[in-house]
């Protein structure tokens, strides 16, 4: 038997050997080999559309669509559950204002329900003039428009002194050591209850907090003449009274309820040659405040037969 010569070249190439014998199969190539002459990097083919040209396009759309919404409600849910902004605290003067406000509104109420203004009054009044004047003092329950106490007016050298009673409109007065009589004018300037005239809008404007007797109240100022005619006020003999210039303050509690006021007024008293200067200083002190009293005619005293004025 003779021996097929080997053809390493046939083999190689998978070529036929001579004599017609079957090429052997070919040699399997190297990883090297398989990607010598592939360029670093090429992207592999994409694999054909499976439902269409439009199928991968929608495939990304909609991928895309998924990322937004899920974008979108992660900063939505981020947004909500950051902390609201708040508003800007209330600044130390606007709260101050505000409180004011309220304790002139509750003051007002106080004083126009005549019925439950009840308050033990310590009057003091200066009136200043020329060769005129007088002190005014008293202490005195009133009960709306009623009122009871003793009374001491110094006019020069003179002091008249007594006790007094308005009830119902009728007077009746006592003087030291004599009975009881009535008497249609009482206080020989003006009613004990500085408030009877705020009623109405006056302005009343608050100028603060402060501290009295160890409280803190509001300081309330009327800047206009609440006390109608200033003749009849000041029952003053030495010519028609002018008002120039008049500060009535009030201090009052945070429920409106006062417990002091002061009021300091000038005035000219025309009617000489020269106008005569009148200044007018009142001290009032209130306590007992919305307390009980009850006022009633003096025992022994002469059954009524005028009225005063209203």
């Amino acid at each position: 038997m003779t021996e097929r010569p080997h053809d390493d070249r046939g083999q190689a190439s998978g070529r036929p050997l001579p004599g017609g014998a079957p090429p052997d199969p070919p040699r399997p190539l190297s990883f090297t080999e398989r990607y010598r002459a592939t360029p670093y990097g090429t992207p592999a083919p994409a694999p054909p559309p499976e439902h269409g040209g439009g199928g991968n396009r929608s495939v990304v759309i909609l991928g895309v669509g998924i990322l937004v919404l899920v974008i979108a409600a992660g900063g939505a849910a981020f947004v909500l559950s950051r902390p609201q902004a708040l508003p800007p605290p209330a600044r130390t003067a606007d709260v101050a204002a505000l409180r004011g406000q309220q304790a002139i509104q509750r003051f007002r109420t106080w004083v126009a329900d005549t019925a439950g203004v009840t308050f033990h009054l310590h009057l003091d009044e200066t009136i200043s003039a020329e060769a005129l004047g007088g002190i005014l003092k008293g202490d005195l329950d009133v009960d709306g428009p009623d009122f009871a106490g003793t009374i001491q007016f110094t006019d020069g050298k003179i002091v008249k002194a007594g006790d007094v009673v308005l009830v119902e409109n009728i007077g009746y007065a006592r003087l030291p050591g004599k009975g009881w009589v009535q008497s249609p004018e009482l206080v020989p300037y003006q009613s004990p209850d500085p408030f009877t005239s705020i009623d109405r809008s006056e302005a009343i404007y608050d100028l603060g907090l402060e501290t009295r007797d160890g409280q803190p109240v509001h300081h309330l100022r009327i800047s206009d003449w609440i006390f109608g005619d200033p003749d009849v006020y000041l029952d003053f003999d030495a010519g028609t009274l002018h008002v120039t210039d008049t500060r009535f303050d009030i201090w009052v509690t945070e429920a409106g309820l006062p417990v002091a006021a002061q009021l300091d007024a000038n005035l000219n008293a025309e009617g000489f040659q020269v106008e005569i200067p009148v200044a007018v200083h009142t001290v009032y002190t209130l306590t007992n405040v919305g307390g009980p009293i009850v006022i009633s005619a003096p025992v022994g005293s002469p059954a009524p037969s005028a009225s005063r004025a209203p």
